[in-house]
């Protein structure tokens, strides 16, 4: 899989940064797992410029509502797209095709989910 300058790039939070900040701090490290592939990335990328938009729009016009849950685009651009990539992917599951999509798309995460025990002090 493809990170930048994989496994010695501790300036970026990698897995592999992730991995060692966390062990150095004393957890053991169960899991280090990317939160999004490349299409979740898109359509987080594409919230945040709906998100700009709309509150623009909402403050030049003085309505609020248009920049809430209350305005129908926001749902319709926003939420739609996320409830059909999740409902067509679904969960990550070993062995499935599912799986290797994400497996193949891994590197466009947005980041990473830790999942880290406390067990000693910090190895400093």
């Amino acid at each position: 899989m493809y990170e930048h300058e994989t496994p010695h790039d501790h300036f970026r939070y990698t897995r592999y940064c992730l991995q060692r900040i966390f062990e150095e701090a004393g957890f053991r490290v169960e899991s280090v797992k990317p939160r999004t592939e490349i299409i979740g990335s898109l359509i987080i990328l594409h919230n945040q410029l709906q998100n700009l938009v709309w509150k623009k729009i909402g403050r030049k016009l003085r309505l609020p509502f248009l920049y809430s849950i209350y305005n129908p685009f926001i749902f319709i651009a926003m939420v739609l797209p996320q409830l059909i990539w999740f409902a067509l992917l679904g969960e990550r599951k070993p062995g499935t095709v599912c799986n290797r999509w994400w497996e193949l798309t891994d590197p466009w995460t947005m980041g990473f989910n830790v999942l880290a025990f406390k067990t000693s002090t910090p190895t400093h």
